[in-house]
């Protein structure tokens, strides 16, 4: 996910941050092992067959969010804080208030499950929602 114009100055300490996303479906109940990511870079180029996902660098900084229960169609999941992972990229010299943000969220365990949610494709109401609270 690319979230752009970040409304977050360079330096400020993230308080919390958590990711929100809407299910696409119930597709799959099986156990999920996930973990959410940040690109490590100054501000996200939007994702494209020419800027594919597995040429970017990652954070170090890492949050893992395992999903056990079954989804239910059209449900708002919310992410543990990822306070930590927005830091890194926040603090990057290079960041600037207005940046773009790329958060990955991927498997750390093939288990064979996984869960359908909904991008900004499927429509405004639908997509992914980056929620940052810093202090100076």
């Amino acid at each position: 996910m690319v979230f752009q114009d970040v409304n977050v100055p360079q330096g400020v300490r993230i308080v919390e941050a958590r990711l929100k996303i809407c299910s696409h479906t119930e597709y799959l109940t099986a156990d999920v092992y996930g973990t959410i990511r940040a690109e490590d870079t100054d501000s996200a180029a939007v994702f494209s067959g020419l800027s594919p996902i597995w040429n970017r660098s990652m954070t170090s900084a890492s949050v893992n969010w395992d999903h056990i229960e079954p989804w239910s169609p059209d449900t708002w999941y919310e992410s543990p804080d990822i306070a930590e992972v927005i830091q890194e990229v926040i603090n990057r010299d290079g960041w600037t208030q207005g940046n773009s943000l790329g958060i990955f969220y991927s498997t750390r365990k093939h288990e064979g499950g996984y869960r359908q949610f909904s991008s900004y494709d499927r429509g405004i109401d639908y997509a992914p929602i980056l929620e940052i609270t810093y202090e100076p």
